[in-house]
């Protein structure tokens, strides 16, 4: 998939979860950023069958995820904001997370989920 694709679909991802005061400053010529449009749940419980949970912190940008075969926990770092969006908007979260963030970022075991 070219880049400049990649780059437009996160765009509108994150315009269609902006909030109604950003989309009303576009419409005032004053859009903001598209890092401003992305917004950041501490936890997210997922849609999926294989990812129970996950947790994203855009300030150290660690990805925290929760898998349900095994209940163990994983933090993989320096996850960029944009792949984090892009991970939440997927329609298929596993398949999303196996292609774009298992293997492509450092990660660590750190235990198992905790509701």
């Amino acid at each position: 998939m070219p880049a400049a694709f990649c780059d437009a679909a996160m765009r509108e991802v994150a315009w269609r979860k902006s909030s109604c005061a950003a989309r009303e400053r576009y419409h005032e010529g004053t859009r903001p950023p598209l890092r401003s449009l992305i917004t950041f749940d501490r936890a997210a419980v997922m849609p999926s069958t294989s990812i129970h949970k996950t947790e994203y912190d855009p300030e150290s940008r660690i990805l925290s995820v929760w898998f349900v075969a095994s209940g163990k926990r994983y933090e993989f770092e320096g996850v960029p904001p944009e792949t984090f969006a892009a991970f939440k908007a997927a329609f298929a979260k596993g398949r999303y997370f196996n292609e774009h963030i298992r293997n492509h970022f450092r990660y660590r075991l750190v235990g198992p989920a905790v509701d």
